[in-house]
C-alpha cells in the first residue's frame, strides 16, 4: 500500500506500511554461568521515498514527457507498538546479578530489534523496491497523464 502522507506533515513520502511481530531469541554463557532470553514485539515501519530528497537533477524533460528519478527508498520511521512488547529469560545466579545491576539482558535484545525487523521484511519481499514504486505510480499517474496532454513518468 502506498501513500503520500505520514505521521509529519512536513515530510512528504511515498511509503508502505509494515506491521509485523518479531521473536529474538539470545543465549550466551561462560565458567560463570549463562541465560537465555526470548523478547517479542509488535512493531510498525514505514519503508519508502521521502519526496524531499529528489534534487534538481533528478527532474528532465524528455520530449512530451517530465522524467523524474525517484531515490532508493530507506526506512522513514520504526516504532514498537506500545503494550505488545514482551520479555522472558533464565539465567543462572551470576547472569541474573548482572542483569539486575545493568539491565543489560533485555536491552540487548531490544538492540537487535529493530535490525531483525528490517532483515525479516527483507526476507519475507514486505519491503517494495523502488522498481516496483515506480512502476506503481507510473500505473497511477497514466489516468492524468492523457487528459492533460502534459506526461509524467518515473525512473
Amino acid at each position: 500500500m502506498l501513500g503520500n502522507t505520514g505521521p509529519h506533515p512536513r515530510r512528504q513520502a511515498l511509503k508502505a506500511k509494515l506491521v509485523t511481530q518479531i521473536v529474538v531469541e539470545h543465549e550466551e554463557g561462560d565458567w560463570l554461568g549463562g541465560w537465555r532470553g526470548v523478547l517479542w514485539a509488535t512493531v510498525r515501519m514505514h519503508y519508502g521515498v521521502d519526496l524531499k530528497k529528489i534534487q534538481a537533477g533528478d527532474i528532465r524533460r524528455g520530449g512530451d514527457a517530465i522524467i523524474v528519478r525517484l531515490p532508493e527508498p530507506e526506512i522513514l520511521d520504526f516504532s514498537v507498538e506500545p503494550s505488545s512488547e514482551g520479555f522472558l529469560s533464565k539465567s543462572t545466579a551470576v547472569a541474573k546479578i548482572q542483569d539486575l545491576l545493568h539491565n543489560g539482558q533485555r536491552q540487548q535484545l531490544e538492540r537487535s530489534l529493530r535490525q531483525l525487523a528490517l532483515d525479516f521484511a527483507g526476507r519475507q519481499d514486505m519491503m517494495p523496491t523502488r522498481e516496483e514504486m515506480v512502476r506503481q505510480l507510473n500505473a497511477s499517474i497514466a489516468a492524468l497523464n492523457s487528459p492533460t496532454g502534459l506526461s509524467i513518468r518515473f525512473e
